[in-house]
């Protein structure tokens, strides 16, 4: 598909006095293997179609994970995995956006996309969830903790909201996480301690000592969460 918009762009080029048909197929190969020595092997990452700009500045905020600028991550695409590449996550719409090597963006195909990491975070691509609990059937998770037995999930959201402003209508982005437990193939969502001790009540004792002896109060939750979760899976 990009390739078709490059043709767009540079055979009208070709396109105006040119009769010899055979000098404009040779323009079209020469074009072709432009496009293939500028792309490589990551030909395979950039077929997604362009990340569309939002209509409205927002007056604050940014629907950006993290900052509001590409850094270089990687991620595995279509069963490969690609490295040092620039990327934005849009939280907002929950699309991973790389730059396309001729300055434009792209948006990775959600059924494509495996996982991704940016900033040294990971994030996993789930869908088909058994027991979810209220997770969306398929979207993009930062994986906080993860061992074979149990895995801690946040999925980032950012959320735009409109207000009235003293000339027009203004947007503003406020985000929220949600939390998740993956245990025995089941996803649970997690709002307090309560919740979270029901899920690990097969070794809720030791799990509540642990709590009480480190004076976890969970008023900084997820790094409580992380630090129990962690301490629980070293008692299996």
């Amino acid at each position: 598909m990009l390739l078709f918009l490059l043709f767009g762009i540079y055979l009208p080029l070709f396109g105006q006095g040119v009769a010899d048909t055979s000098f404009r197929q040779k323009a079209i190969e020469n074009l072709i293997g432009l496009y293939r020595t500028s792309i490589g092997l990551q030909a395979g990452l950039y077929n997604g179609p362009l990340y569309e700009p939002y209509t409205r500045q927002f007056v604050s905020g940014h629907q950006f994970f993290n900052i509001d600028s590409s850094t270089k991550g990687s991620v595995t695409y279509d069963g490969l995995g690609y490295y040092n590449i620039p990327m934005r996550y849009d939280i907002v719409r929950d699309e991973l956006i790389i730059r396309h090597p001729n300055g434009f963006p792209v948006n990775l195909i959600k059924q494509k996309l495996d996982s991704f990491t940016l900033f040294d975070e990971h994030f996993v691509k789930i869908e088909n969830i058994k027991g979810a609990g209220g997770l969306d059937s398929i979207g993009y998770y930062h994986q906080l903790y993860s061992s074979p037995s149990i895995s801690f999930l946040a999925r980032r959201r950012k959320f735009m909201q409109e207000v009235t402003g003293r000339t027009s209508i203004e947007t503003t982005i406020y985000s929220r996480d949600f939390y998740y437990i993956l245990k025995d193939g089941n996803y649970y969502p997690i709002k307090n301690k309560k919740a979270l001790l029901e899920i690990l009540k097969d070794k809720k004792s030791e799990t509540q000592q642990y709590i009480k002896r480190n004076r976890l109060r969970f008023k900084q939750f997820e790094e409580d969460v992380l630090e129990t979760v962690s301490y629980y899976d070293q008692l299996n």
